[in-house]
């Protein structure tokens, strides 16, 4: 087999070739990482909303009715149950899109010099060894369920004297 020389026009496109795959490999990592930014964010919101709504069981009697207490209560544990989910459905999402995301990084990679994000993934045996790596994904997701379990038993709790109570004010 004989080696053909490329000519200063092949050598010129695959130079511009590698320089533009370079740059869309750049840009997107960066997507990947505004993925994450975005992730946190809407987990910092829920979590100040969610906090902050635990934060209402704390008032004093006198500010809310008596008569309405409870349901204010049951209303509030529903709410928060509706949150946590969405919550939860929001991290899946974003989970699912960064795996995207990264198969398409590992993709580019096999067409560069080096595959930085494989070999990580690699070293940390792709999130199966425990010993090793725990996907952070995973943890993020025990945070809604913790806090959807403490509105669920809020709601529990609330919802037949919120159903009492409003039973009584009809009669």
């Amino acid at each position: 087999m004989t080696h053909v020389p490329l000519h200063d026009d092949d050598q010129a496109r695959e130079a511009h070739t590698g320089q533009l795959l370079l740059e869309q490999y750049k840009l997107y990592v960066q997507s990947a990482e505004n993925v994450t930014m975005k992730l946190a964010s809407a987990s910092r919101f829920y979590l100040t909303v969610l906090a902050g709504l635990l934060a209402l069981f704390s008032l004093p009697k006198d500010v809310v009715a008596a008569q309405f207490q409870e349901v204010l209560y049951a209303g509030i544990g529903l709410l928060g149950v509706v949150l946590c989910v969405v919550w939860f459905l929001n991290l899946h999402s974003y989970r699912q899109l960064n795996r995207g995301k990264y198969k398409i990084i590992h993709e580019i990679e096999q067409r560069l010099p080096a595959a930085p994000f494989r070999r990580e993934w690699d070293v940390l045996g792709h999130g199966k060894d425990k010993t090793r790596y725990r996907p952070i994904s995973e943890l993020e997701q025990a945070i809604p369920v913790a806090f959807l379990l403490v509105y669920l038993a809020l709601f529990v709790y609330y919802l037949p004297l919120a159903l009492a109570t409003l039973s009584t004010l009809s009669h």
